[in-house]
């Protein structure tokens, strides 16, 4: 393939150009360390070496990969709003309408699904009545 081709034509041009070793141009480790020009072990904050400040204290990564539920209702919701958009349009068929029509119900669905999922995280249970310690009577 093209990486193959590129190996072969690194190769010829290494050919014509004369390239050698690293070792030719700079030395080896032993011989830039006697020259004071040895590796530097302290990297911080220098150009081109990452100081370790992408990363907060616990030394986990920022995003644990999970959407907030507030993005992916705000997702959902313009989805619905675009759906609807198509679903009035007036020059598409009725075949694209039910398509649509599904597609709509299918947003609607993620919703409630999101919905449901933010409460039961938090613990809530929708379907329990909430009753009135001073009342006694049910509010929901």
């Amino acid at each position: 393939g093209i990486a193959s081709a590129s190996w072969i034509l690194a190769s010829i041009h290494k050919k014509i150009v004369g390239f050698q070793n690293d070792e030719v141009y700079i030395g080896t480790a032993d011989e830039r360390a006697a020259d004071g020009h040895g590796d530097n072990i302290v990297l911080k904050n220098q150009v081109g070496h990452l100081a370790g400040g992408a990363f907060p204290a616990n030394h986990e990564l920022p995003f644990d990969g999970e959407i907030p539920f507030s993005s992916r209702r705000q997702n959902i919701l313009a989805n619905i709003a675009t759906l609807m958009e198509q679903i009035r349009d007036e020059e598409i068929t009725e075949e694209e309408t039910q398509v649509f029509v599904e597609c709509l119900d299918w947003e609607m669905s993620q919703l409630d699904r999101v919905n449901e999922e933010q409460a039961r995280r938090a613990n809530i249970i929708t379907t329990t009545p909430i009753q009135d310690v001073e009342s006694g009577r049910l509010l929901a």
